[in-house]
């Protein structure tokens, strides 16, 4: 027998081009969720951003240079999900560009539409593969998790004994969550080799099938032992609603005990089943309710103000990024209307809203909402999947490979993808996972799986004519290799850029004002956009005793941020310059964001006594003597002592 070798070493290559995208991406999911880089502001949050950015960019590059070289651009098919996907990205980078927000949330949200359309571009043959990576790295952070407890490793918050590679076990546990209910449907995921090893023969691919059986056996049981001690309970609620959601569903295919799936089957017990988990979920939710009461009460107060935000815009919203610069106003507005409410004590600074729907309306308004609904209602509406409808070449390869078990299987890909989503969306209804790089990542790998397996017969098939091909070929993969590549720059300045800036906070922790000013100055025209960059530097600026320059700053950041240290600095730049009425006004302002807090009272109470304003300071004393402590600390009773010496004229201030 003659060997052609050239045609081997074709082929070979032909292989290797097939999958080195799916490589690429699959390298992304594991890596990315452990990233984190103590040269930046945000270790745990920046890092993991570039690390993103710098492979997405690179994973463009490589598959277009490859559809390049292989005259293999390919079609470009899109389906109902797909063109209103397209529309909500559209409308987000449009409002980017009218409410000026920081470069790099434009940049990673582009990435992640990068990321999108390269996961649509896998084969349906390879979608086990993601779903296979992201349980590794569940696994990996799992572990990691565990070993912070045991003091292996420091957890990445001083407060908290375990936060994975996350700034605390909030987004650690949303992220656990989502890699749960894969884990469980992985584990009942049946493949024809698996027979194999029932009988006399053991082949590599049966091996393989049953070590990935247990692997992802493993990693849910790990998970499940992980989760309480996070003490996250918008993680236990997604947990527990995305295994419901997944076993109910499980009960439709030959994977679980028969008497279990005739059980299931049958619609009364369904129904019973179904009135039990709502009785059994409302008793969780009371229980997780009592378990941290002030936290709970906390996030309705900040979903009771945010609701106030809708009606002033309601149609188009306030738009992208303006929740964390304006919610703190309203806020203030709030409690300066209602100065005796019991959310005083539960009130703080906040930039997040803890429920994603809520968020939504407020930046994209009504409409915004609806598409997301839309969407929402075309990914639940159908519990299969539609291969077996569609007629590609990646679907001829599942029916041709296979048999029930492999359409089976391919259901199942679905149904785990969409108890992903499931879990995501829970955590989200009390929780922040739109700010979480990895969940994001995952939120997007099961849409993309999503789409591609529901996407059914209706579909808009664009580009098969030779004309389209050539263009694509031969304009818009070099311009799109060249905007890729002038990317991977801007990328690399604003990483250097990230640096200087927690270099100049360095400089303002140890007191350095004047150097940190000048550090901060040098990277201004790059971070004019991002909040607590110019908080941080109008601060610095007013410890230096650059008050002038400071007020504008302060003013600037306003766009982007509002809080306590924002105007409690402002007004102690106001008063520097004499600026006395604007000062009152800016520490006013700070108390009324947060009442329960002494430091803006005080610091007005100072202001007035040092400019003969006995009446208002001695009030302002006696409210800081009577105030109720909602945590107690040395600086309150220092703040007292003040207080004491005012009332008793026995100080020079």
């Amino acid at each position: 027998m003659s060997f052609n070798h050239a045609d081997i070493l074709k082929k070979t290559f032909n292989n290797i081009i097939q999958l080195l995208p799916l490589l690429l991406l699959l390298a992304m999911i594991i890596i990315v969720p452990n990233l984190s880089d103590t040269s930046l502001m945000s270790p745990t949050q920046d890092g993991k951003t570039f690390g993103f950015l710098w492979c997405i960019i690179g994973a463009v590059i490589v598959v277009s240079v490859l559809s390049f070289i292989t005259k293999k651009t390919g079609r470009i098919i899109l389906f109902q999900l797909d063109i209103l996907l397209g529309i909500y990205a559209a409308v987000v980078f449009l409002q980017g560009v009218y409410f000026p927000i920081d470069i790099l949330k434009i940049m990673t949200f582009g990435g992640l539409v990068l990321f999108y359309v390269l996961i649509r571009r896998i084969d349906l043959n390879y979608h086990k593969y993601l779903l296979l990576a992201i349980v590794i790295a569940g696994l990996i952070q799992a572990v990691y998790g565990n070993l912070q407890l045991y003091g292996v490793y420091h957890s990445h918050h001083r407060m908290f004994k375990m936060t994975g590679s996350f700034f605390n076990p909030g987004p650690y546990a949303g992220f656990l969550v989502s890699v749960l209910p894969i884990a469980l449907i992985g584990y009942f995921s049946r493949n024809k080799d698996d027979e194999d090893l029932k009988g006399e023969r053991v082949s590599w691919q049966a091996l393989c099938s049953t070590i990935a059986k247990y692997f992802y056996g493993v990693t849910f049981i790990v998970i499940i032992l992980v989760l309480p001690a996070t003490k996250s309970r918008a993680a236990y609620l997604g947990a527990i609603i995305s295994i419901v959601y997944a076993v109910y569903w499980l009960s439709d295919y030959e994977v679980i005990n028969l008497k279990i799936k005739r059980f299931i089957g049958q619609r009364s017990n369904k129904l019973l089943l179904g009135i039990l988990s709502v009785i059994v979920l409302l008793g969780c939710s009371w229980g997780l309710y009592s378990m941290k009461k002030g936290s709970a009460d906390g996030r309705v107060l900040i979903w009771k103000v945010a609701t106030q935000m809708i009606p002033e815009k309601p149609v188009f919203g306030h738009g992208i990024g303006q929740f964390k610069s304006q919610y703190m106003n309203y806020q203030a507005s709030y409690f300066s209307a209602n100065p005796d409410s019991p959310d005083i004590m539960v009130a703080d600074n906040s930039s997040y809203s803890f429920n994603e729907f809520v968020k939504l309306t407020v930046e994209q308004g009504i409409l915004g909402l609806l598409l997301v609904i839309a969407m929402l209602v075309l990914i639940f509406r159908k519990r299969r999947s539609n291969i077996t409808k569609r007629g590609s070449d990646e679907v001829d390869g599942i029916m041709n490979k296979g048999n029930d078990l492999q359409l089976q299987n391919a259901n199942l890909k679905f149904l785990a993808a969409k108890s992903g989503l499931l879990a995501v969306i829970v955590f989200g209804l009390f929780s922040y996972p739109s700010e979480i790089l990895p969940i994001k990542m995952h939120f997007v790998v099961f849409l993309a799986m999503i789409v591609a397996c529901q996407g059914g017969v209706k579909k808009k098939i664009l580009t098969s004519s030779r004309t389209f091909s050539m263009l694509q070929r031969w304009v818009v993969t070099p311009v799109f290799v060249v905007l890729m590549v002038l990317s991977l720059g801007t990328v690399h300045r604003a990483y250097h850029t990230a640096v200087m800036w927690k270099d100049a906070y360095r400089l303002y922790q140890v007191g350095a004002y004047e150097e940190s000013v000048e550090a901060y100055d040098k990277v201004y025209h790059q971070l004019n956009h991002n909040g607590e960059y110019l908080v941080n530097y109008g601060k610095a600026l007013s410890m230096a005793g650059k008050h002038e320059k400071a007020i504008d700053v302060l003013k600037e950041a306003k766009d982007y941020l509002n809080n306590t240290i924002l105007y409690t600095a402002l007004g102690d730049s106001y008063q520097a310059l004499k600026m006395y009425k604007d000062a009152e006004k800016a520490y006013w302002h700070a108390f009324n964001m947060v009442p329960s807090r002494f430091y803006p009272k005080y610091l007005l109470a100072k202001m007035y006594s040092e400019n003969g304003h006995r009446k208002e300071a001695c009030k302002l004393a006696k409210e800081l003597l009577y105030k109720k402590v909602k945590v107690k600390s040395i600086a309150i009773d220092e703040i007292r002592d003040e207080m004491t010496k005012i009332l008793d004229n026995d100080v020079e201030i």
